[in-house]
């Protein structure tokens, strides 16, 4: 107990010398708390003053104070292996003393290290303690969690901006912030907080679609301390999957359907409007309803609904309706006969599709039927041989009720009388073109010999005629007559033959006048040589 006393009435003794010792002009400031994550590190701010002429000198030793009689150091400029183990390569001092900076940082924080420190300055074998300022660090295990702004009420489409904030003690080693929930164009700012610590603070622009529901923002620090901080967002959006229910069933033709517009909006939808489409035209069926009855609806028809509220207007798709009624027949339907054989063929339109039978007024026995469908459409076709024209009758039926048609009958002439003009036609055709082609080359050929201009020729009041072809006469010369100042040569005795050479056309073609005054023949012939 002595012991005790003794040495707490030393330190209060050296405390007394100690602060007698200390200039005015020496001064510290240090925060009273700070804070640091297990497994990263953190920096202990510090600033002091001190007088004139000492800078030089200066060293800092850094303590923690433990009791109010034990005090550990962590740092100690004048010996750095003077430290207590549990800091030994894990504190330093990252200020400059001469610019008054004396902050102190320790790395790999561990929860052990959540401790009072304060600093001391050595400076020209004098020692000025300022045990009176000390900060207290916490250290915790998880790191605190950041903060989001509230970006108030969205609207789906119009972009926003979004903050998340967080705090470090580490300015070396800062955290990363990661966004969740949205995607946008993230923007990063460092700053530091005076005398505190360092902040970082992350800004996301995005454009909020109706199904964001929050926003997450994760921020990880050193050593794998990751903390992460949710914000449910309310985005308001125009009408969505907007579509037609159908709540009747089995609907007929000329009833009365029941149909609801569904849509989801934020705010709530406050109007519906409905339309009718039929024929490429469109009605405003002027009702404005969540819920309407139609009365008489028919086959083909569509309709849609349009949903309305504060922030848009939105249109479903058309709906078809499946309307039933009973089998109708086209008047597309009919068949063909031609001696010994029938083809009828019947087309129905109806939904349900129909069922078909055939009814056949005749002795024929062997019929072949084929039947097929496409959608709501049944075509049904049947052969067989007959002899005579015969009433043919089709009937379709389905549950809403059957149609009888007797079919029209079209006589289809026999092959054989249209082929025998054909081939006759072709073959007189083929006739006229061969003589056409015979005369064509007849004429070709004499052409290249002959003169093609027609002369007549008398003789013993005879005419002859010879067309294409120049006559050349075998005569025996007679007495010439003189004619117009002239003679001309007669004939007599002459037998006409055809000039069949050139030689012969050259000479045909002289004219031959002479002057003899010789008696004419009993028949003489006159010829005019060209």
């Amino acid at each position: 107990m002595k012991l005790v006393l003794a040495a707490f009435l030393q330190w209060v003794l050296f405390e007394g010398l100690l602060r007698e010792s200390v200039c005015t002009e020496w001064t510290a400031q240090l925060p009273e708390t700070i804070s640091a994550v297990e497994g990263s590190c953190v920096v202990i701010p510090c600033t002091f003053t001190y007088p004139k002429g000492v800078e030089a000198s200066i060293t800092a030793v850094w303590y923690t104070s433990r009791s109010i009689f034990q005090s550990l150091v962590v740092y100690n400029g004048e010996d750095p292996l003077k430290v207590d183990a549990r800091f030994l390569g894990r504190a330093f001092l990252i200020g400059n003393l001469t610019s008054g900076d004396c902050a102190l940082k320790i790395d790999k924080v561990k929860t052990t290290d959540g401790q009072r420190y304060y600093v001391s300055f050595h400076a020209k074998g004098q020692k000025f303690r300022f045990q009176d300022q000390k900060v207290t660090l916490s250290v915790s295990k998880t790191p605190e969690k950041p903060r989001i702004t509230n970006p108030g009420l969205l609207t789906e489409g119009q972009p926003v901006t979004v903050n998340c904030t967080t705090e470090y003690t580490c300015p070396s080693n800062p955290p990363t912030v990661d966004w969740g929930g949205v995607n946008g164009t993230v923007i990063l700012q460092y700053t530091a907080k005076q005398q505190v610590a360092w902040a970082v603070t992350s800004s996301i622009t995005f454009t909020p679609s109706y199904r964001d529901s929050q926003i997450q923002c994760q921020v990880k620090y050193p050593g794998r301390n990751n903390v992460t901080e949710h914000r449910p967002i309310h985005v308001k959006y125009a009408p969505k999957d907007t579509e037609i229910l159908v709540w009747t069933r089995n609907i007929k033709e000329g009833s009365s359907v029941s149909m609801s517009c569904s849509s989801k909006g934020d705010p709530p939808i406050s109007r519906y409007s409905w339309f009718l489409v039929q024929g490429g035209q469109e009605v405003d069926l002027e009702q404005h309803t969540e819920k309407v009855r139609v009365p008489n609806v028919t086959r083909g028809v569509q309709f849609y609904c349009t949903a309305e509220n504060k922030i848009g207007q939105t249109q479903s798709p058309r709906k078809s309706l499946n309307v039933e009624y009973k089998p109708d027949i086209t008047g597309e339907s009919k068949c063909t006969f031609s001696p010994g054989e029938m083809v009828c063929h019947c087309l129905v339109n109806s939904n349900p599709p129909a069922q078909i039978q055939w009814i056949v007024n005749s002795s024929a026995q062997d019929f072949n039927l084929s039947t097929w469908r496409s959608g709501e459409w049944v075509t049904s076709v049947l052969t067989g041989a007959l002899q005579v024209q015969t009433n043919v009758s089709c009937t379709a039926f389905n549950k809403h009720g059957e149609t009888v048609y007797v079919l029209p009958f079209h006589v289809k002439e026999s092959l054989l009388w249209m082929i025998v003009p054909a081939v006759g036609g072709l073959a007189c055709l083929l006739f006229i073109l061969l003589i056409a082609i015979t005369v064509f080359c007849c004429r070709k050929r004499r052409g290249r010999h002959f003169i093609h201009q027609p002369r007549m020729y008398s003789l013993c009041d005879t005419s002859i005629y010879q067309e294409s072809s120049p006559l050349y006469m075998n005569c025996t010369e007679a007495n010439p007559i003189y004619t117009n100042g002239s003679y001309q040569i007669l004939y007599e005795n002459c037998t006409p033959s055809f000039v069949r050479t050139q030689q012969h056309r050259a000479a045909w073609r002289r004219r031959e006048v002479r002057e003899d005054n010789g008696s004419a023949t009993e028949c003489p012939v006159y010829l005019e040589v060209l």
